[in-house]
C-alpha cells in the first residue's frame, strides 16, 4: 500500500481542496440537472406533444402568433384537417384526445374543489367510494360530468336520448 499511495501533507491536501474562481459548468457533466425543482405536469408542458412524436412534427415547435389564443381542441381540429395526413397516426388521435380529456377534467376538478370550504378534508378513499360519487352529481361537485362517454355524462344526457326516441 505504501508503494502505491501517494504522501501528501496535510497542509497541501487542504489548499487543493480549496474552491477558486476557475470552476467552469460548461466542462462538466450534470448527473441531476432537474434536482430540487418541481417536476413539470404533462398536461402543462407545452412541448409534450412535439416530443413524443417527432415524426409527425419533425423536431419542430409550433409557432403561434402573439396575439391569436389556441386551445388543445384547435390544434386538434386544425392538424386533422391538413391535408398531408401526417396528424392521423391512431396513437396521437389517442393521445390528444386523452389530453384534452385530461385537461377538461382537471379544469373541473379544480374550480369544483375551490368551493368545498374550509377544513374539509377529502381522501383517495373518500373520492373511490360511489356513495362519495352518487353526492357529488347531485351537489355542485359534478365535474364528473365532463368526462365524455362516461356513466355520468350519459345521465345527463338521458332526457335527451329518451326525446329523441320517443
Amino acid at each position: 500500500m505504501d508503494e502505491i499511495s501517494e504522501n501528501v501533507l496535510i497542509e497541501d491536501n487542504l489548499t487543493a481542496q480549496q474552491p477558486t474562481l476557475l470552476w467552469n459548468d460548461d466542462y462538466f457533466l450534470s448527473i441531476a440537472p432537474g434536482e430540487y425543482k418541481r417536476p413539470v405536469s404533462i398536461l402543462m408542458d407545452k412541448h409534450a406533444e412535439e416530443l413524443s412524436f417527432p415524426t409527425i412534427y419533425e423536431d419542430k415547435f409550433r409557432i403561434y402568433r402573439d396575439s391569436v389564443t389556441v386551445t388543445p381542441f384547435m390544434q386538434a381540429t386544425s392538424e386533422l384537417r391538413l391535408t398531408d395526413r401526417r396528424a392521423t397516426d391512431k396513437q396521437h388521435i389517442l393521445y390528444i384526445a386523452a389530453k384534452i380529456t385530461r385537461l377538461r377534467v382537471s379544469k373541473y376538478v379544480s374550480v369544483a374543489f375551490k368551493h368545498i370550504g374550509q377544513g374539509t378534508s377529502i381522501t383517495k378513499e373518500t373520492i373511490q367510494s360511489e356513495g362519495y360519487i352518487n353526492y357529488c352529481l347531485e351537489t355542485n361537485l359534478a365535474f364528473l360530468r365532463c368526462i365524455p362517454n362516461s356513466a355520468w355524462f350519459w345521465t345527463n344526457r338521458k332526457k335527451d336520448h329518451f326525446a329523441m326516441i320517443s
